[in-house]
């Protein structure tokens, strides 16, 4: 079994695996909040994902909203222009 997980910040979305998961890990998994998580980066069938070796749930309190606002690397004004 494994864990199945889509990850997101500011630069994007990338699915993420944990191995040999059980339900109990599974719970650990707050739906909408923040994980911090240790892994490797991995080609699979022409998709990039991590495979994950821990995480950990962390509180909204810890982190800085601005990380995970999708962002371009433009100049706003330019692109309005």
């Amino acid at each position: 079994p494994y864990l199945s997980l889509d990850l997101r910040d500011r630069t994007g979305l990338i699915n993420a695996r944990l191995w040999n998961a059980g339900e109990q890990t599974a719970q650990l998994v707050p739906e909408g909040g923040y994980l911090r998580t240790k892994g490797k980066v991995n080609l699979h069938q022409g998709q990039v994902q991590l495979i994950l070796s821990n995480f950990e749930a962390v509180d909204a309190g810890e982190v800085s909203a601005d990380d995970f606002i999708p962002r371009t690397p433009h100049e706003v004004e330019s692109l309005l222009g």
